[in-house]
């Protein structure tokens, strides 16, 4: 007998610390989620466009250019993934500055990842 995982969604994972980006990525495909991942936002634009995503979940400071930064060049898409952003970072002003660009929550580091999973869950349902 054969059991096959159905997916609850196409997420991309963006974060320049590799090991909680793969962290990221491994309890999400536990989860069923079809997960990518990337460590900087270049590369994030370039499979953003390439691929239709779901979920954004991508890290506020990364080298070479923010989250916000990314966020901004995705409005021009047609259907742009729901957001989620994480950051050590998340002065009032950043998080005032996420919400305004679409994101649909702001999580910050560290954090639980039941609290993590949660907000997934939320935000593919919404």
């Amino acid at each position: 007998m054969q059991f096959f995982m159905i997916s609850n969604g196409k997420i991309l994972v963006v974060d320049d610390d590799r090991d909680l980006c793969d962290l990221i990525h491994e309890i999400l495909s536990d989860e069923g989620y079809d997960v990518s991942k990337t460590y900087d936002g270049e590369d994030a634009l370039k499979k953003l466009k390439e691929f239709d995503f779901d979920l954004l979940i991508i890290d506020h400071k990364l080298k070479g250019m923010t989250g916000i930064s990314v966020i901004k060049q995705l409005m021009n898409m047609k259907t742009p993934p729901k957001i989620l952003m994480i950051s050590a970072y998340g002065t009032a002003e950043t998080k005032e500055q996420a919400s305004k660009n679409g994101v649909f929550e702001f999580i910050d580091k560290p954090f639980e990842i039941n609290k993590l999973t949660e907000s997934v869950r939320l935000a593919m349902c919404n």
